[in-house]
């Protein structure tokens, strides 16, 4: 992936890098997708402006109230995706979305509705599990640390949650299709 995280959201601009970024990989037949990460409504604009969207960037939680503070729920997501998809654009396939998951957002926004930071992060890869991927990575240490600094909070080291983050994301998502699954005990990590 060739991406472009720009100072601005301003979406002339979005489209600008989009064209440039698209017409390099076109010239050189490179075969990989690009990205401008900004966010998903800037996308959703810059689509509807015909400009040339391989990969849709969001950052995602795993609560609702999380994910309203990033400006985003699923319904935006689904119309983003599917917007995307309908340029068909992609080079390896359908996946097209391209997500970053802020390990310790919801503890950090207060809305983690006493969840641990594990399994707030395996929700995360459960929301980004809906929209088939082509690249999802946590972002530990961007938010993460400032909640490790808090006696009356708990972390866990970004390789236990990344490693776990898969096999509960899968769970998640199995239990809100089979209402008879048990639910996970919740793990709570007391030092960093």
């Amino acid at each position: 992936m060739i991406g472009i995280n720009p100072a601005t959201d301003n979406v002339q601009q979005v489209i600008r890098l989009l064209e440039l970024t698209g017409d390099i990989r076109e010239r050189y037949a490179i075969p990989t997708q690009t990205c401008v990460l900004t966010h998903v409504t800037n996308t959703l604009r810059a689509i509807d402006a015909g400009a040339p969207v391989d990969l849709v960037f969001q950052s995602v939680a795993g609560t609702e109230a999380a994910n309203r503070g990033f400006g985003i729920d699923l319904a935006v997501l689904r119309e983003v995706s599917d917007a995307a998809r309908s340029l068909g654009r992609g080079t390896v396939g359908q996946n097209l979305m391209y997500f970053e998951t802020g390990q310790g957002s919801a503890l950090s926004a207060g809305a983690h509705h006493g969840l641990d930071q594990q399994t707030c992060e395996a929700r995360a890869y459960a929301v980004a599990r809906a929209f088939e991927p082509l690249l999802v990575n946590t972002v530990v240490g961007f938010i993460g640390p400032s909640t490790c600094s808090m006696a009356s909070r708990s972390c866990a080291p970004g390789s236990r949650t990344t490693s776990a983050a898969n096999c509960w994301a899968c769970r998640w998502v199995a239990m809100s299709a089979t209402p008879t699954m048990p639910v996970p005990t919740r793990t709570t990590w007391t030092t960093c």
